[in-house]
């Protein structure tokens, strides 16, 4: 399963964030006080088969449906049978001899408890057959159709059951541990299409206008796997060798706009099978688009449902495509659907797994430099979850909602340790062992436990270690390194002191560690060692100073370092790297250090730099330096030729406080034609940089701004007047947030109201009762997510209450944390009103200071040319 991130990344707040963080409270703990550890259930029986006769009706949002469920006792003595079911009519539940059974049905405990007429003995088999409506879903099912929220939408029914919501539907034991074959049998009216599991045994058409169709799922699968899916389709049929590759989109995605996003699955099943040595292991593969989903993409056994959103222009093309989110459910139809994690504590195998092989296509599509950017944005999320939010082992065994754990904690920082153990057993071992996993444990649950057995028997060697301190155990090395050159004894002196000082993280890692360093004239020699103690040091002969040293040049070990090198070498590393990281960590080295030959260099390799990724993260640290230098190298690159880039250096324009330079750039990048992002990007900076024009600006475009995919350049817009902070944008804003208007727009515009609001409560008091409205009221789920975000930064305690019923009432899990965690920032004591205030005279400060620091930094370049 995938979220949707934003398309455009949240905007850096400079050194000011930094203040506002170190004035707040450290990282909060992951769980709450209601948390407990979740450990296997019991397992009195097996699920045979599962069989659901079901009839789907639109005018009334029901479903009608007559289920068997065979079970196979594991016990001698099996008389009651516990079943998970929540807000189900039930109207009867017989056994196979047509007699009723007697049921308790506990509502708010979602249990539903079936007394047998007798006894089951050990093997012994029953089939239970029950007969239940399900009255408009709030939850799992979801009819979507047109209305005042949603004008635009078609008619839909769709499912979506992870992390615990089949129940909702379907009475069965809700657990990724329980695995069994599914049949559906569904009728729907005429002319819609029903997708699900497996494979489409018939298709008729009924004489009172409906069709009914009939797919069998053979292979066992967990009921959070279980989907259905039904519009009128276009249906496109493709092959990968024997396989049929099915895409599903409503007719009015063009069949172009479907290739472009589904277009290299049969290559991506190819490359998976090979690599894997295992065979795509059910009847077909299905992508199947619908409306207003809740998430990204779920990976539902043999068929994935995806948002529509993913169907994109051409224009928005060269800025973002969704064949990450493609191969990573993709991926899941081996590493979560052929083998399942056996609880949500162990998801970190299906998601991790996921993250990472999703990357290994994009190698295999792309090339290295793609996939080492990936891995770093990987990277930087989990470590920027890490830091700012919680810190939590990777197999986190206490939590109240399986969704809880569905955080960049299990999602890039699990891929990470994937990637660790490629590049501590070799790659080619490393695809033996996943294959081995895969053959062994196929269509059964695992824990880590056996994850690590498969590397131990395929290599012969011990990791418990790394299982202790990377899996189980929180953090990551956070280290210290010096890089020095003794010219006396000819030796590159490495010292290298993990210095992580928090609960529950191991105090010293072990990790292998590779230096290379590199001559005057371009040779290379590594030397690799295993870091065992807090404090290690390299002592390496050299014929000479050499011109670079690259620390873990293969990047090859999660760790957030501290380095240490004479500032030459950094340049040369910026100019010459052996890759992209090292040339990002060289450009993130010079940045702290803000020296004239430092921004010099950055201003240089940003328009010398031929990959995309690295110009970005050098307009970045560029933006966030503030100083004249830095404005002039942005400046000079503001017609880049990549538009990923172009967006970066627009966003980092948005940090030069009432500059007219900046502000003539992004006027002019407004009028970019061939990138819709990045002329969002710079109306967003347009905003940031609250020049006394920018608010005019702004809203004199607005009429001429024309419909892009997910009106992301409108967005843009919307959220530079907000970041201008005046008054009055909120008149501004609130016609977009009106019900009708698009959702990607109402979303943010939610929590734009709320940080302008936050700066003018007395005379804007509507907007807290916006909030509020929207929050317990709303039909829009993510506008509904977004609310609460937004409260959170409107900062005001006396909505606490709502957020309180939110965590009560609401059927999502992830609202239900989210509340909770802001609630938690709420009601913290500690005032930041006080360091809100004087935000600007920050900034004031901070541009005087770094001309200050220029001209000192001039004077001393002068004195020592002059020596």
């Amino acid at each position: 399963m995938t979220d949707f991130h934003d398309y455009l990344e949240t905007l850096l707040k400079g050194q000011f964030a930094e203040a506002e963080q170190t004035f707040a409270m450290e990282r909060s703990a992951f769980t709450f006080p209601e948390a407990k550890n979740q450990w296997q259930p019991p397992r009195h029986f097996l699920i045979e088969n599962l069989k659901m006769t079901w009839k789907v009706e639109f005018e009334k949002s029901t479903i009608t449906a007559k289920n068997e469920l065979s079970i196979i006792s594991k016990i001698s003595n099996l008389k009651v049978v516990k079943l998970h079911a929540a807000e189900l009519e039930i109207l009867e539940i017989k056994d196979q001899n047509k007699n009723k059974l007697f049921f308790e049905h506990d509502h708010e405990k979602h249990t539903l408890f079936i007394t047998l007429n007798e006894e089951i003995c050990e093997g012994g088999k029953v089939t239970l057959m029950f007969n239940y409506k399900v009255n408009q879903p709030q939850v799992a099912g979801y009819f979507i159709k047109p209305n005042s929220y949603f004008p635009k939408v078609g008619e839909q029914f769709w499912t979506h059951f992870q992390d615990d919501y089949a129940r909702y539907l379907i009475p069965i034991y809700d657990h990724p541990s329980y695995k069994f074959p599914v049949e559906m049998i569904v009728t729907v009216p005429e002319g819609f299409y029903a997708i699900s599991n497996g494979e489409l045994l018939s298709q008729k058409k009924n004489k009172n206008k409906t069709e009914t169709f009939h797919w069998k799922q053979e292979k066992p699968v967990p009921a959070y796997l279980i989907t259905l899916a039904i519009a009128k389709y276009e249906i496109y049929k493709e092959k990968s060798g024997d396989l049929d590759v099915y895409y599903y989109a409503e007719k009015k995605h063009d069949k172009e706009t479907v290739y472009r996003t589904f277009g290299k699955t049969p290559k991506m099943i190819a490359f998976l099978e090979e690599k894997l040595g295992v065979k795509y292991p059910w009847k077909k593969y299905g992508q199947v688009c619908v409306s207003n989903f809740i998430i990204g993409g779920m990976e539902n056994t043999s068929v994935t449902t995806m948002t529509d959103v993913i169907m994109h222009d051409e224009k928005a093309h060269k800025d973002i495509t969704f064949e990450g989110l493609v191969a990573h459910e993709l991926v899941h139809q081996w590493i979560g659907d052929l083998i399942t994690c056996k609880s949500w504590s162990h998801g970190w195998i299906n998601e991790g797994g996921a993250t990472q092989l999703q990357n290994e296509w994009k190698k295999f599509d792309l090339g290295e430099d793609e996939y080492l950017y990936e891995q770093f944005g990987k990277q930087e999320s989990y470590f920027n979850e890490d830091k700012n939010l919680y810190r939590r082992p990777i197999v986190q065994t206490k939590w109240m909602y399986g969704m809880d754990v569905f955080d960049a904690h299990l999602y890039p920082g699990a891929a990470w340790r994937y990637y660790m153990l490629k590049h501590l057993v070799g790659e080619k071992i490393w695809w033996e062992v996943l294959s081995y996993i895969l053959t062994q444990h196929a269509y059964t649950s695992i824990e880590t436990v056996d994850f690590q057995r498969a590397f131990e028997v395929i290599t012969g060697n011990n990791y418990d270690w790394f299982f202790d301190q990377w899996l189980y155990k929180a953090g990551y090395p956070e280290v210290k390194i010096k890089c020095s050159y003794n010219s006396e004894d000819k030796q590159v002196i490495v010292k290298i002191e993990q210095t992580q000082d928090v609960e529950g993280t191991p105090e010293v890692f072990r990790f292998p560690f590779t230096i290379q360093i590199l001559d005057q004239n371009g040779n290379k020699k590594r030397h690799s060692n295993e870091i065992t103690e807090k404090i290690h040091f390299f002592y390496l002969p050299v014929e000479s100073k050499p011109a670079a040293i690259e620390l873990d040049p293969d990047y090859a070990v999660l760790m957030d370092a501290q380095i240490e090198k004479p500032i030459d070498m950094w340049i040369h590393q910026l100019k010459n790297g052996s890759n992209v990281i090292m040339k990002i960590r060289a450009a993130k080295a010079l940045g702290k250090k803000a020296t004239i030959k430092a921004v010099d260099a950055l201003s240089k390799a940003i328009l010398a730099e031929e990959f995309w990724g690295v110009q970005a993260e050098i307009a970045t640290i560029l933006g966030n330096l503030k100083t004249q230098l830095a404005l002039f190298g942005l400046l000079n690159a503001v017609k880049i030729q990549d538009s990923r880039a172009r967006t970066k250096v627009a966003t980092a324009l948005g940090n030069f406080y009432q500059e007219k330079n900046a502000l003539n750039s992004l006027v002019e990048m407004l009028n970019n034609s061939d990138s819709y992002f990045v002329e969002a990007a710079a109306a967003t900076s347009i905003g940031k940089i609250k020049h006394e024009n920018s608010l005019k600006i702004l809203v004199d475009h607005l009429p001429k701004i024309e419909t892009s995919w997910t009106e992301i350049v409108l967005r843009g817009y919307l959220s530079g007047i907000a970041a201008t902070e005046k008054k009055e944008a909120i008149d501004i804003l609130l016609p977009y947030f009106e019900v009708g208007k698009s959702d990607y727009c109402r979303r943010e515009v939610i929590v734009h109201l709320a940080k302008v609001g936050k700066l003018c409560k007395k005379e804007h008091p509507e907007i807290k009762a916006i909030l509020e409205k929207t929050l317990l009221n709303d039909k829009s789920h993510r506008v509904i997510r977004a609310t609460i975000s937004a409260i959170d930064s409107y900062d005001d305690a006396s909505l606490i209450p709502q957020l309180n019923q939110i965590e009560k009432m609401s059927y999502f899990h992830h609202f239900k944390r989210a509340a909770k965690c802001a609630i938690r920032t709420l009601s913290k004591t500690k005032d930041r009103s006080e360091l809100k205030s004087i935000e600007k005279t920050v900034e004031e400060l901070q541009i005087e200071n770094r001309k200050i620091k220029e001209r000192l930094d001039k004077i001393e370049n002068d004195i020592s040319k002059s020596k």
